[in-house]
């Protein structure tokens, strides 16, 4: 197996393309036709997008969307959405919250996709990364490119401590909100326990 990191070159429509397999024509034709954009956001994004276009174990293809939605002071965590190209129109397959990504190859051809959920208990911050580090929670996840199978990589005694080291800092922090006045905050902490929790589990 191989491990390959997202390269960048320059496309058109201030796009990037992270080129791990061919063509920027293929991709330039299937972008108009599948829907990139946050509910919220649309398609303004924190820096410029990065586009995988992969071959695929069954020999067809799919395309890996990533990008980081919002502007400067006001950004999501790195998005990746996955398209099948397989049939005669892109279909959405998966959207995840994932960082750090790096792809998995073997022969040329993706195996799976490896990188970190990311969540932070700061509800004020420009973005996760500019949080206290004890308010930042990574689980790495890995997503097989057969199925779109999403595991977590790590074990029950992990998850347990991960959980604990979660609830302390959630109740610290409502109670540190409290204190200041701030009764809007519990609602999204817990938001946040919750997610991760559902993801744990």
């Amino acid at each position: 197996m191989n491990y390959v990191k997202t390269f960048i070159l320059a496309l058109p429509l201030s796009l990037i393309l992270a080129n791990s397999y061919s063509s920027v024509n293929v991709i330039n034709d299937i972008l108009p036709k599948i829907d990139v954009s946050h509910p919220y956001y649309g398609n303004n994004t924190y820096g410029p997008p990065k586009i995988d276009l992969f071959k695929t174990i069954e020999g067809s293809e799919i395309l890996i969307y990533q990008a980081r939605y919002g502007g400067d002071g006001e950004h999501t965590e790195n998005i990746i959405k996955i398209f099948s190209l397989k049939g005669p129109s892109p279909q959405k397959v998966l959207e995840r919250n994932l960082s750090d990504v790096e792809f998995v190859l073997k022969s040329g051809v993706l195996q799976s996709i490896i990188g970190n959920y990311i969540e932070t208990l700061c509800d004020v911050c420009d973005g996760w990364e500019v949080s206290s580090p004890k308010d930042i929670f990574k689980i790495p996840l890995k997503i097989d490119a057969s199925n779109f199978k999403v595991t977590v990589l790590m074990d029950d005694l992990e998850k347990k401590n991960l959980l604990a080291a979660l609830k302390a800092q959630v109740e610290a922090n409502i109670n540190e909100q409290l204190a200041y006045g701030n009764r809007s905050y519990s609602e999204y902490a817990n938001a946040v326990m919750e997610r991760i929790s559902e993801l744990l589990r």
